[in-house]
């Protein structure tokens, strides 16, 4: 395992994903490849749906398009959304925006996982949105250093046919680390050298 020593003052690199401070991951404009249940996402950064969507008005790139107007959904009561991070990334929270329409009301769950393969739910289990409101939100704290993977877990609340989310968004960092030069494990060089 490699270390890696970031000092870059929490200045966004060139690729586009801003390493360290309080600045949500750029996870839009998805790359060519993409699929149903993929996504290549701008930096890198790889989306993976267990299922594919309801229809083509709940692509998987609806989950990350910044508006609550529109849903991801699944044709299942349980799915699972993955976000492969490049570099092991300081994760300080997730933001869920939850789907709660009558036929779209989904229980929700936040994991992480570092390069170690130790997985970490952060949600407690999911969390009930029986009487939730469409565009509420939910901050999930992670506050973790070498995250490598974000896992948003879908379960239909009773009585419904779909597990949906209107939006999700990854703030990075952590508090109380120096993130001007925080210390970093990694797996190896990952992303374009450019």
């Amino acid at each position: 395992m490699t270390s890696l020593t970031l000092t870059n003052t929490g200045v966004a690199p060139e690729n586009g994903i801003a390493m360290l401070g309080e600045e949500r991951l750029k996870v839009v404009g998805a790359w060519p490849g993409s699929s149903f249940t993929s996504l290549r996402l701008y930096g890198g950064v790889l989306v993976t749906a267990q299922h594919a969507p309801l229809n083509t008005g709940t692509m998987l790139q609806t989950l990350f398009d910044g508006s609550l107007g529109s849903r991801y959904a699944v044709g299942t009561t349980a799915s699972t959304v993955t976000l492969d991070l490049p570099l092991g990334t300081p994760v300080r929270f997730v933001r869920v925006y939850p789907s709660c329409a009558a036929s779209y009301r989904t229980n929700f769950a936040v994991l992480s996982t570092n390069a170690s393969g130790v997985v970490v739910d952060h949600s407690g289990g999911f969390r009930d949105m029986s009487t939730c409101f469409d565009n509420q939100f939910f901050d999930i704290g992670v506050q973790r250093l070498g995250v490598t993977r974000v896992t948003l877990s879908l379960q239909s609340a009773a009585g419904n046919s779909y597990a949906a989310a209107l939006d999700m968004e990854i703030v990075l960092g952590t508090d109380g680390v120096d993130a001007s030069s925080a210390q970093l494990m990694a797996d190896g060089a990952h992303g374009d050298p450019d």
